[in-house]
């Protein structure tokens, strides 16, 4: 019984909370800290050699050149999917001006007695 007691007056309690806000510089830190061990070990100490890892501006030129394309490519797809969809579409669907001309209406006739 004091074990469910002890549950109930504790519930209230959480334990300490990971507030990434707080965290994110520490992990900026040891980020940094394992890309200076990893340079070290490989020897890329001075600033030349980081350099020489960068990109050039021609180079993201490149890049950005080389994803445009890819995404014109993939648009003309899905264009072409879309029109393929279109027309399946109308194949399955009954056409637009048949379905009026299947009902007509008729008059009664009153008969004379």
């Amino acid at each position: 019984m004091e074990r469910l007691q002890n549950l109930d007056s504790n519930r209230g309690l959480v334990g300490k909370k990971n507030n990434t806000s707080i965290n994110q510089p520490r992990r900026a830190e040891i980020q940094e800290l394992g890309e200076r061990k990893m340079r070290e070990a490989q020897g890329n100490t001075s600033a030349a050699d980081m350099l020489a890892g960068m990109l050039s501006d021609s180079d993201l030129a490149a890049q950005r050149l080389e994803q445009a394309e890819k995404m014109e490519a993939s648009a003309k797809q899905l264009l072409a999917e879309a029109e393929r969809l279109k027309s399946e579409a109308q194949s399955l669907s009954p056409k637009a001006e048949n379905v009026g001309s299947k009902t007509k209406k008729t008059s009664t006739k009153k008969q004379e007695a």
